[in-house]
This record gives structure tokens, C-alpha cells and sequence, in this order.
């Protein structure tokens, strides 16, 4: 069974790459930016990817 949905709003403390709270989905919208290791595995955590293929 592959990754399933998951909502982004419990994760937006978690997250490191988000600056500001109310401005988090600014970045998606006009560029491009690296998501680290930590941010990666709590995404992939979240919708029940399988984290070895992280490796």
C-alpha cells in the first residue's frame, strides 16, 4: 500500500523550513527551495511513506 494523505497544518511547528506560520505556503507558490532530512522524514512520517527509500 502506498503513502497516504495527510493534513500539513499539525506539522507547520515541526517544520523547519517554515519562517512564518501564516506565510508557510509562500515558498511553494513563488520558488523553488531545498527541504532538508528532518522536514523530509516528518512529511514521509506523516503520510506513512516508507522511510527507507529515504536512505
Amino acid at each position: 500500500m502506498g503513502p497516504s494523505e495527510a493534513a500539513i497544518a499539525p506539522l507547520l511547528d515541526a517544520f523547519e523550513f517554515v519562517e512564518n506560520r501564516q506565510l508557510w505556503s509562500y515558498k511553494f507558490r513563488f520558488s523553488l527551495f531545498d527541504i532538508n532530512d528532518h522536514d523530509m522524514r516528518l512529511k514521509a512520517q506523516a503520510v506513512q511513506a516508507n522511510l527507507s527509500r529515504l536512505n
